[in-house]
This record gives structure tokens, sequence and C-alpha cells, in this order.
């Protein structure tokens, strides 16, 4: 996952952007420890976003990036783009793994398709 990482953050425009991702045993292994992560159960996690998932929502603070697995995100790839397009601000990058994103959609929510591999990564216009 270093190599991802490393592309992920080249794509990003800021020296310290900030960074959002689905599960925290996610954020703990890439070493990102500024980074704030998603849980349904955030009781004994630090900079943990309790997310619902019966109604997931991401809170009204944007971010620079957001780094989704799939496999701890149970929601369509329609929902992840339209939460994206609310999370991110101008220029954010979304990182998506564990399925295979449809362009289509992603370029309906405003985001250009940056590059695919083992992670998608998609700019927010």
């Amino acid at each position: 996952m270093e190599h991802e990482l490393e592309m992920l953050m080249s794509f990003v425009v800021k020296d310290t952007p900030d960074i959002l991702i689905t599960g925290c045993a996610l954020r703990d292994s890439l070493g990102l420890a500024n980074a704030k992560c998603t849980a349904t159960d955030c009781e004994k996690v630090d900079d943990c976003v309790a997310l619902n998932p019966a109604m997931p929502f991401l809170p009204l603070r944007r971010f620079d990036v957001w780094v989704v697995d799939f496999s701890e995100f149970k929601m369509s790839i329609g929902y992840v783009f339209e939460l994206a397009s609310q999370t991110l601000r101008d220029m954010g990058v979304l990182a998506i793994f564990n399925t295979a994103p449809d362009d289509n959609i992603a370029i309906s929510y405003g985001f250009q398709p940056l590059h695919h591999g083992a992670w998608h990564y998609y700019l927010k216009g």
C-alpha cells in the first residue's frame, strides 16, 4: 500500500492536507496518525468520525483527501461519489479500493478520473 499512498499524495496540492480514511485500522496501517477516520464505534478511537451504517453521512467539515476501503463501506458507488462531492474541497482527491468504480458515475458527480490501479483516484473539480 505504500506505493498507492505515494501516488495519492502526488495528486494532492496542499502540503498538509486534511485526510479522512474509512476504517480506523486502515489509518493506522497506512501510518497516517494525523488523519481522521470513520467507524461505526468511535468510543475508544482518537480522531474518529462516527458513521451510522443505517444512514451514513459525513461531517460538514471539508477534507482534501478521502480514502475509501469498500470492504469497510457497504454503500453503492454512486453514494460514495455523492458523499465525496459534499465532503471534499474543490481539488480534493478521492481514493477508492476493493471495488471497480464506474467512471461515468464519477463524471456525473463532477469527478475527473486520475488513475486506475490497485486504488482508483478521482479529482473533485
